[in-house]
């Protein structure tokens, strides 16, 4: 971290040591808002290395892991912190830097699970988004990437050429001269304080006038470069024309004031005639369209007073022809309602006569269908009673056969024991 850096994670430390809770602060970077939470912060930093870790890595047979963790510790100093580490390695790195000039290879995560066959496009999205590439790749589109300053342009042409029109020209108007003689037109650069910048399609043409420094111009170049110039100087003298005519014209408006401060009492005096004038002709006008508009208003007036009138009169009128028509039509409907009512009345009357009727024909029949189920049930009763004395009696008969069998066996086998006792 640099100590700029350093000094606002201070400041932020003394700003948020107020709050409970969270503790921490927000960087506010173009792609996306970076939190970092400093809870903590002094008791991590304060992570010595101990020696006898050090004498560990002292004892690798890894020249790394003896270079990272196998210094060693001088007494009388106090231990290096992470942030402390860090720090020098960023300064080391920024000081390369400055005395470099650095092509760097951006390595992207493809995928979060270490993947050799997966693509997580937002998650590389994401990456390249925060790295800035997007954003140059925006400004290459739409701007001018490619630059030269002016006094190197200057210092590799001026030695070679020879026109005088060309030589006094200072190193800004000197460039553009010899980009004119490599017939590059105004909307593929622009000129900026101390550079010029080209548009991405021509940045092969300022490594073409680059390889050709130190090399006379042909006189097809030259022709170029003088017609710029004179064209340049032609637009000097016009602009120059321009500028004469404005002062002309703000001279001539001048003189007109100044005839306009002598002539213009008189003037004045005309219009204050004139205006008095037009005021009293204007205050009869409007006196005049006064006196119309109150004609017109009465007028007006009147005609709304009797249309509202007639109005009324004909909503009278109107409410009393609905009301006798309401009357009517009530008186109507009460009299199409008794004729009607009558007619159930009566309908309802021979329903309930012929309903009584076949009622009381509904109550014979079934007088004569329950005499006749009377009848069919004594008439079952009698024979199922005479079903069952027969069976009684066929029941005895069998009882009295088998007792009669039982005695004859009884009197069988007494006989048959007797002749064997003999």
């Amino acid at each position: 971290l640099s100590p700029v850096c350093l000094g606002s994670l201070r400041r932020a430390a003394s700003i948020n040591a107020e709050y409970m809770g969270w503790f921490g602060l927000i960087l506010h970077h173009y792609a996306e808002p970076v939190t970092y939470t400093l809870t903590h912060f002094i008791s991590k930093n304060m992570d010595a290395i101990h020696s006898d870790t050090q004498k560990m890595f002292k004892k690798s047979t890894s020249a790394l892991i003896k270079q990272i963790g196998g210094q060693k510790f001088r007494k009388g100093r106090g231990f290096t912190s992470v942030t402390s580490v860090f720090h020098k390695g960023i300064t080391t790195l920024m000081k390369n830097l400055r005395e470099t000039e650095p092509y760097f290879v951006r390595c992207v995560n493809p995928n979060r699970v270490k993947s050799a066959s997966e693509w997580d496009e937002p998650h590389v999205e994401k990456q390249l988004r925060c790295g800035g590439l997007i954003q140059a790749l925006k400004v290459l589109k739409l701007g001018y990437p490619t630059r030269v300053p002016y006094d190197t342009l200057y210092d590799r042409y001026h030695s070679v050429i020879d026109n005088k029109l060309i030589k006094n020209l200072d190193p800004p108007g000197f460039a553009e001269a010899i980009l004119v003689a490599w017939e590059v037109t105004r909307k593929d650069f622009e000129l900026g304080l101390t550079k010029i910048f080209f548009k991405p399609a021509k940045a092969s043409i300022l490594d073409t006038i680059m390889d050709q420094a130190g090399k006379p111009l042909t006189e097809e170049q030259n022709q170029r470069i003088t017609n710029w110039v004179m064209g340049k100087r032609q637009k000097q003298v016009y602009g120059t024309l321009k500028i004469l005519s404005k002062v002309i014209v703000a001279i001539r408006k001048r003189k007109a004031r100044n005839n306009w401060n002598k002539w213009g009492r008189m003037a004045s005096i005309v219009g204050v005639t004139v205006v008095h004038n037009l005021k009293v002709a204007r205050a009869r006008i409007e006196n005049r369209n006064r006196g119309n508009a109150a004609l017109t208003i009465q007028n007006f007036h009147r005609g709304l007073r009797q249309t509202l009138d007639t109005r009324e009169r004909l909503a009278r009128v109107k409410n009393s022809v609905r009301i006798i028509y309401e009357a009517h039509r009530k008186q109507e409907m009460k009299l199409d309602f008794f004729k009607w009512l009558t007619e159930r009345v009566e309908e309802t009357r021979a329903e309930r006569k012929r309903l009584e009727e076949e009622r009381r024909k509904a109550e014979i029949a079934k007088i004569k269908e329950e005499a006749a189920r009377k009848a069919a049930e004594d008439k079952l009763e009698a024979e199922k009673q005479a079903a069952e004395a027969a069976l009684a009696t066929k029941r005895r008969e069998e009882a009295r056969l088998q007792e009669e069998a039982r005695l004859a066996a009884e009197a069988e086998a007494t006989r048959q024991r007797e002749a064997q006792k003999a």
